[in-house]
């Protein structure tokens, strides 16, 4: 397991250590220090405000949380503060009273060996799923999309969310394994949201 996950962050270095912020080999990343980053999300400093970045791959709305998040996201930064924000898939809603689609950004945060995101789930800050990125369209079957298209998007108000992903899907899948593994390791220790001695809470 200790060689697995090594070739898996040394795949994800190698992308990162040819994007410097700059376009390459169809990934792009992004500087840390261009963020605040408050428990799952990550604040532009400057930029425009219909872009959200976020560290879950559906967003942060009444999810489960440790109490311990929010401390254990900035002392992990304070700790690599050359880190890469490396987007993974954009999610833009259109809605009727705007004139600009407001898009939801999925991240892994990422510097060298390690990433925030496998980070907090080892720690209990949040469950596996929760690091699931949204399927595109493409992967849904077409009798969800149109119960989604229905219900969830219904056409009268806002069209389905463009979802695209934009890295490679095979080093999503095996990112999903090491998230798989931390959470093991946080459930076998009752570490954050696996203990009942932690108030958690939703955010």
């Amino acid at each position: 397991m200790r060689i697995y996950k090594l070739l898996l962050f040394g795949t994800i270095c190698s992308v990162l250590a040819n994007c410097t912020g700059q376009t390459s080999s169809n990934y792009k990343t992004l500087d840390i220090k261009k963020f605040e980053v408050k428990y799952a999300w990550l604040l532009p400093i400057e930029g425009d405000s219909i872009q959200m970045y976020c560290l879950l791959g559906a967003g942060v709305d009444k999810i489960p949380m440790s109490k311990r998040t929010d401390s254990i996201v900035n002392y992990w930064v304070a700790q690599h503060p050359n880190a890469k924000v490396l987007p993974v898939t954009t999610t833009a809603y259109t809605y009727k009273d705007s004139r600009k689609p407001h898009t939801s950004i999925y991240c892994w945060v990422i510097q060298q060996n390690d990433t925030l995101n496998n980070y907090l789930v080892r720690n209990g800050c949040y469950a596996k799923k929760e690091m699931e990125r949204n399927k595109t369209w493409e992967e849904v079957p077409e009798e969800k999309k149109r119960l989604e298209a229905e219900t969830t998007f219904p056409v009268s108000e806002y069209p389905l969310p463009k979802i695209e992903m934009l890295i490679d899907k095979k080093l999503d899948d095996n990112f999903m394994q090491q998230i798989t593994s931390a959470e093991k390791f946080a459930i076998k220790n009752k570490l954050g949201i696996w203990t009942d001695k932690e108030t958690n809470a939703s955010r």
